[in-house]
């Protein structure tokens, strides 16, 4: 079975490259922002922080034209039926991660899509 290659939208292109990567915030923004939203308590925004650091770990493979390539080739490969591309270092690689994602959040994708958009896809991408 030939694997085909995703072809990105120009309205794709145009949105993706205008996505940025969220930085952190110092400390003392932090702890202003904490306690303003915590009733001028300053206590826990080292947690806070924490969470936020764990939340935003791979912004920096997200926020990419690359990741987004990858995400949807993982689900043209899963919509097609094949094995997936071994993906061993997908948490340095921003198109290894989206693989990864793509290919393996397929069904969930694939249920929430329409069945005009999913036809469209099917069409376009599918070896049946």
């Amino acid at each position: 079975m030939d694997r085909k290659q995703y072809q990105p939208t120009e309205k794709q292109l145009q949105k993706w490259g205008t996505l940025k990567s969220s930085e952190m915030p110092s400390d003392d923004e932090f702890k202003a922002a904490w306690k303003h939203s915590h009733h001028n308590v300053e206590r826990g925004w080292g947690m806070g922080k924490r969470d936020w650091v764990v939340n935003h770990a791979n912004d920096h493979l997200i926020w990419t034209i690359e990741y987004n390539i990858g995400l949807w080739q993982g689900r043209i490969d899963a919509l097609q039926g094949l094995e997936p591309i071994e993906t061993p270092d997908y948490h340095n690689d921003p198109y290894q991660y989206g693989y990864f994602h793509g290919f393996n959040g397929f069904e969930s994708f694939w249920h929430g899509y329409d069945a005009q958009a999913r036809a469209k896809l099917i069409e376009q991408y599918s070896n049946n």
